[in-house]
Formats: C-alpha cells, structure tokens, sequence
C-alpha cells in the first residue's frame, strides 16, 4: 500500500489553481496544457486569465468583508458555502449508512441470516455497481439530483427495514426482503456519498478550499465515530430496551431531515467554473437557481469562443 501511495505521489500533478495562487503561472499553464491541451477550442491562456481574475478578485472580497485568517471558513458567504460542501457527507451518516456498510455483518447477524458475511460480499459488489453508474453519469445528470434523490431512496429503504423488523424477518421471505432494501439503500447511498467529495472540492473558495473541504470531512467524521458506537446498540436485540431491526426507523427519520436540508441548499454546480460559482455566491443567487443562471463569466467565455470560430 506504501508503495503505491509512493507510486500515486510521483505522477499526480499540482493543483493549477493552487499553482497560480502562489505566482507560478507558468507552471500552472504546464498543468493545464497537459489536462486539456488537446481539447478543440480549449485556450490555456484564457483559463490563465480567469483563474487570475477568481483570485484576485476572492482576495479584495476577503479583505472587505474581513473573511481572513485561520476562521475564515465560518464567516460570510464561507459559512453557507461551508455547511453545503459538508452536508452530502453528513447526510451519508444520517440516512444510515453505519447499519448496512460499517456494521453490516453485525447487522444481518442479529436479523437471522444464515450467511451474514455473504451478504456483505453482495453489497459490496452494489457498491462498486453504485461508483460506476456515478461515475459515468455525475457531469450529464449534474450533482444535485444524484445526491438528493437517492438519499431519498436510501431514507426510504431504511424505514421499509424498520417496518420488516416489526414482522417476523428470520423467515426466508422477509429476509430476502431485508437484503433487497440494503441492496437498494447502498446503492443509492454510495454513488451519492461519493459525489460528496466533488461537492467539497468545487463549492468552496480557491484560497479556502483545503481548509474548508478538511473541516467538512472532519465534521462528518465525527458524526461517523457518534454512529460508530451508538449503532451497535442499537440493533443489538439482546437487551429489551434495543431495537435491532427496528433501527431502520431512527434512520428513516434522521435521513428524511437530511434529504429535506440538502433539497433546500444544495446547488447544481456541474460543468462550472470556481470562477462562475464564486461569482453566483458573491451576487447570492438562489441556491436552487444555480443550473440555470447564465454568469458573466459563462457569457464572456461564450464570446471568446464565438470569436475562435469565425476567424
């Protein structure tokens, strides 16, 4: 593992973005020309330009509203843009991935399974079923129908456990009902967990984005260590006061809070520039406007492109 870590650290390329923050533009252009130097009407000096522009123009923003130093993150605009790059990742906790992914051999062993560990090979394989079709599809579908809606899904399966676990589920029918619905909520939930990471990548600020994408993740990780220990007590149904399969309600309920927030403040960012999506925050566009807002930037780069074409 050290040593394809080692391996991954020798070719992965600096961020431009990052590159031009510290002066170095000729690196920077370097990068760019070795990600999309061959893409048709592709101009390395023109993202140079904007990419200098962006950073610019964050700085002289920073120092008017004051959003400097080692809490920046949580001020002004930073905070909303703080909370959205964190809550697909919070939202993977609340809709119950702890019950079908972390403990889900321990969760089919108290349902009666008689092979839990096979179950957890098959949904290992959803998952990878799950980071495929996300993968292919995430820039065409946009992230915001991929991550809300199969939270939903997810939300919904995890009740439909709860409600099985109020029957008689060590049956062979009622079993296999309970491996469909963890087929269903990890397959929704992995893909949408997964387009996390873009969201907490793309949403922050350039000058912003390491120590905003690290305090999102770290905030979901603490969720994940609260749900480390709660949930096994939770669905062992040894003592009388656990719930075991019951447990699906408790997430059904948490998950169907989560869906609701990110339906209110996730925006679609897909295909955008960090140029175009500062820009939307900076004149506070409504979130849920976002994917179709035509931006300065979008509008300039349409011209220069027009321009490219007719010569």
């Amino acid at each position: 593992m050290v040593g394809l870590i080692a391996a991954i650290f020798l070719v992965i390329p600096e961020s431009p973005w990052w590159l031009a923050s510290q002066g170095k533009i000729d690196k920077a252009a370097k990068v760019l020309n070795w990600f999309n130097g061959k893409v048709d009407g592709y101009s390395v000096d023109e993202q140079i330009e904007i990419m200098t522009a962006t950073i610019t123009e964050e700085r002289i923003v920073a120092e008017r509203n004051a959003e400097e130093g080692t809490w920046a993150v949580f001020q002004g605009n930073n905070r909303i843009r703080f909370l959205i790059a964190a809550w697909p990742k919070i939202a993977q906790q609340l809709v119950g991935l702890a019950v079908f992914n972390t403990y889900a051999t321990y969760f089919f062993q108290y349902a009666g399974s008689k092979d839990p560990f096979m179950v957890t090979v098959i949904l290992s394989c959803v998952q990878l079923l799950s980071m495929i079709l996300t993968a292919t599809t995430t820039d065409k579908l946009g992230r915001r129908p991929l991550t809300i809606y199969p939270y939903a899904v997810t939300s919904v399966s995890v009740l439909c456990l709860g409600i099985i676990g109020c029957f008689d589920y060590t049956r062979p029918a009622t079993s296999s009902l309970l491996i469909f619905f963890a087929c269903l909520a990890t397959l929704s939930t992995t893909g949408a967990s997964a387009i996390g990471y873009a969201y907490a990548a793309e949403i922050p600020q350039q000058r912003l984005r390491a120590k905003t994408a690290g305090w999102a993740l770290a905030l979901s990780n603490a969720i994940a260590i609260m749900f480390s220990f709660c949930t096994p007590l939770m669905i062992n149904n040894e003592p009388v006061s656990a719930w075991g399969v019951k447990t699906g309600f408790f997430f059904a309920g948490t998950g169907t809070v989560a869906v609701f927030v990110a339906w209110l403040i996730l925006p679609e960012v897909a295909r955008r520039t960090p140029a175009e999506i500062d820009e939307m925050f900076e004149k506070k566009v409504g979130l849920r406007k976002f994917k179709g807002y035509v931006t300065e930037v979008q509008m300039r780069s349409n011209e220069q492109y027009d321009e490219h074409e007719m010569r």
